[in-house]
């Protein structure tokens, strides 16, 4: 964090938390101790609450939290072909830039790789991730405490209950490289925030956290080697014993190389350009970003207004939707963001005003990670259809510190024994109200909708009776966003079934040890999704079959679809202003060529073969985003509601696991 209130705190201790400098009644001091305490156990129960469900709920892996589940098992062997992950998951900004790339490194699969395979199945990655949050939790804990004592460790305990809540508990215990590190970087901030206050100790951990979030994740680019920077220069403040100080800095230095010796590994030995490289080459090439106006709109709407990063803005704040992301106005963002900059500069400057160099510091490090947000944000992939949420969740914990910055700057003097007896009592009850409300079942984003799990269950349960002997070649048949393939394979995987695959993305996820050469496979795997899942060709098995809707919701959807499109296309149900706009700049693939004044009935309920924000089929876009002018006869609003749900649910759910013979001809 930065050097501010380098004078009002030149003659504190280096490591001594204010509190400890002053003295207060004996009770208020054993009051406070035993909430902190009592504030930890209450912080970490719904963590332990969210695995215990998983496992008995019988939580499978679906989506990308299955590739961190196989690479997370690769790690200490993991079946043929699972060698050791050298890089983090494959980026999806790979789209934006032409050329494949994966996050930095495999610290995340490292940190899971001990559970999963000390208990077996799902469940070991679910107390895996679970374990990464909890040892986050006490680390905040740890550091408040070393800063400021009980209050501090109160208020941090606080803002990591207010996370949680914000998460919901399906986000807690999945392991997702956008979300597993969210936990850990408020951790890494708050060691920073500790580091620059002149605390040498706390070096090593924030060069572990930061390299651990740095490398699960793109996102944090620049937020984390800045702040990492940032709390070297405000330790430079200090003075203090040479030699130890230079004990701590040589310790978090091979903290440091420790962590990066897998990236670098492959960097050096990499067939081609490295991914080191590929990183850098990325930095120069074009490609749609958010911009500045987006990025001041994107931030203020998490960190300036309400509901702020609460859990209602996780679930909302960045829907990928057919106009873009959901955001505020650039001049009401504008605005609500300089509100939050002249509350933080007055906290400052108070905090200096009253010698509190750890509260100045924890306020000027708060107004870096706001700037940082922003430059972040500029730089952040988008599209038409707006960003993906994902690839901005680092908002949150940035929030988190934001407000813990604040707290910090209003807790009361160690010499104001009533007040805090207060701010102690009121930490405390916000942090038992937070966690109670996060004790319930919510899924607030997790990397694939909760309808999936179930599906996704049945369909790995199918898998491990039908009792395959590998290696088999994998091949995922699916939509861009359906997640049932990689949970097959992670059923495999744990099978100890060897597969392979043949694509290039995938193979990055999964090592070249898995690469399919034409002739290192005895049958093929084929897991198809949406309509062709119920038309299997000739000369394979069906091993699993899901249909999303039974037999007469199949034919009420039939009966929708009919009516619906014919009724647009035919003109008796009319596309409303918005709708005819977006069918004359080409957005809807039914848009008739001729003056695009039409739509064609057959091409409005078939698949298309890009999205529409995050729509499959036009008839789908126009009930979702109300393309058409329903004034006139209110039952069609009814019937396209009811559309829409079928048919997503139809496309979600609908999969199939093929068995049959491997492709002639080889890869």
């Amino acid at each position: 964090m930065p050097a501010v209130g380098a004078q009002a705190g030149g003659a504190l201790s280096r490591d001594a938390p204010e509190e400890a400098r002053h003295s207060e009644p004996g009770d208020v001091q054993l009051m406070v101790v035993a909430l902190a305490w009592a504030s930890l156990a209450v912080a970490l129960l719904p963590l332990i609450v969210a695995a215990v469900r998983a496992v008995i709920d019988g939580w499978v892996p679906v989506g990308d939290a299955a590739l961190v589940t196989i690479r997370a098992r690769d790690v200490l062997g993991g079946g043929a072909g699972g060698d050791v992950p050298l890089l983090g998951m494959w980026a999806s900004t790979s789209w934006s830039v032409g050329f494949d790339m994966n996050h930095p490194g495999p610290l995340l699969s490292l940190a899971l790789a001990l559970p999963t395979a000390l208990v077996a199945g799902p469940a070991g990655v679910v107390l895996g991730t679970a374990l990464v949050s909890s040892l986050s939790v006490l680390g905040m804990f740890a550091v408040g405490w070393r800063r400021g004592g009980a209050l501090v460790a109160l208020a941090a305990m606080a803002v990591a209950a207010a996370l949680c809540w914000s998460f919901g508990s399906a986000v807690l215990v999945e392991p997702w490289h956008a979300t597993t590190v969210l936990l850990p970087f408020l951790l890494f901030c708050l060691l920073a925030w500790s580091v620059a206050c002149g605390d040498l100790v706390c070096l090593p951990g924030a060069a572990v956290v930061g390299s651990l979030v740095l490398q699960t994740n793109l996102g944090y680019a620049l937020l984390v080697p800045v702040v990492l920077v940032a709390c070297l220069v405000g330790l430079a403040r200090f003075r203090g014993g040479a030699r130890r100080a230079w004990l701590w800095l040589g310790a978090g230095a091979l903290a440091l190389l420790t962590c990066w010796l897998l990236p670098l590994a492959e960097q050096l030995t990499a067939d081609g350009r490295g991914n080191l490289s590929r990183l850098v080459d990325s930095m120069s090439v074009d490609r749609d970003t958010i911009g500045l106006s987006g990025a001041i709109r994107t931030v203020g709407r998490v960190l300036a207004l309400p509901p702020w990063w609460g859990r209602r803005s996780y679930a909302e704040a960045f829907r990928f939707g057919a106009f873009g992301n959901p955001l505020p106005s650039l001049a009401v963002a504008a605005a609500a963001l300089a509100a939050v900059v002249i509350i933080l500069a007055w906290r400052w400057r108070a905090a200096r005003r009253t010698a509190r160099c750890d509260a100045a510091v924890a306020v000027g490090g708060a107004g870096l990670l706001l700037v940082l947000a922003l430059a972040s944000a500029v730089e952040t992939p988008t599209s038409p259809f707006g960003a993906v949420a994902y690839q901005l969740r680092w908002l949150w914990p940035v929030g988190g510190f934001v407000a813990f910055a604040l707290i910090v700057s209003f807790l009361p003097h160690a010499s104001d024994a009533r007040w805090r007896r207060w701010a102690a009592g009121a930490l405390a009850v916000a942090t038992v109200v937070l966690a109670a409300a996060t004790l319930p079942a919510s899924d607030q984003g997790t990397t694939a909708p909760a309808s999936t799990l179930p599906v996704a269950r049945r369909l790995t349960r199918a898998v491990a009776a039908a009792d395959l002997e590998g290696p088999v070649l994998v091949t995922c048949a699916e939509h861009v966003f359906d997640p049932y393939c990689e949970a097959v394979m992670a059923e495999l995987q744990r099978r100890d079934v060897p597969f392979v695959v043949d694509a290039g993305n995938v193979l990055r996820q999964l090592g070249e040890g898995r690469r399919w050469d034409g002739t290192n496979a005895v049958a093929a795997l084929t897991i198809v999704a949406g309509d062709y899942a119920v038309f299997p060709p000739a000369g394979v098995d069906v091993i699993a079959l899901h249909q999303g809707l039974d037999e007469d919701e199949r034919l009420e959807l039939y009966s929708l679809r009919t009516d619906l499109s014919r009724a647009i296309a035919g003109g008796a149900l009319r596309l409303n202003e918005q709708g005819r706009r977006v069918a004359q700049e080409g957005g809807l693939i039914s848009a008739l060529d001729t003056g695009r004044a039409g739509l064609d009935a057959e091409r409005l309920v078939e698949v298309r073969d890009d999205l529409f924000g995050q729509y499959r089929r036009d008839l789908v876009a126009i009930a979702r985003e109300h393309l058409v002018d329903v004034g006139a006869a209110a039952q069609w609003g009814a019937k396209l509601d009811r559309y829409a749900d079928l048919q997503i649910a139809w496309d979600d759910d609908t999969v199939a696991v093929w068995l049959g013979p491997v492709p002639e001809g080889g890869p």
